[in-house]
């Protein structure tokens, strides 16, 4: 008797993904590579910066549930306390220019972290100018 030859199996199919939660992953992961760099002992936001935040602005008006920790941090010069105030202000003047363009500032919160976290190990101006930063951590996306 001949034999059948097996039945084709059902193709794998993934389902399709979510548009929105797509978007929400991407700017995400944008959002979590954007660094804005700062002068030495400054604040003040330049022309880079507020590039870099036009562009994270973009990012989180195009996903409205994503909140973000914005985390400013300074070179190791400095005592600890100017460091943890000047990291602060750092962090409140992206979060100021931000609410400024348009973002609530429900969905930000700031910390500093002074000179605890360097992003780059060193004691010279190559590695202090990388430090001088804020960062933006996605703290929750609401579904």
């Amino acid at each position: 008797m001949p034999t059948q030859p097996p039945a084709p199996a059902a193709a794998a199919t993934r389902p399709a993904e979510d548009p929105a939660e797509v978007a929400a992953r991407t700017a995400a992961e944008r959002l979590g590579r954007t660094t804005v760099l700062f002068a030495y002992d400054d604040a003040d936001l330049d022309d880079r910066a507020r590039r870099t935040l036009a562009d994270v602005r973009e990012q989180l008006a195009t996903v409205p549930g994503l909140v973000v920790r914005i985390e400013g941090h300074t070179d190791e010069r400095g005592s600890e306390e100017y460091n943890l105030a000047l990291g602060m202000r750092r962090a409140a003047a992206v979060q100021r220019h931000l609410v400024g363009q348009g973002i609530a500032p429900s969905r930000m919160t700031i910390v500093s972290l002074g000179e605890e976290r360097p992003a780059v190990a060193g004691s010279d101006e190559t590695a202090w100018s990388q430090n001088r930063r804020a960062v933006f951590v996605v703290s929750s996306h609401a579904k």
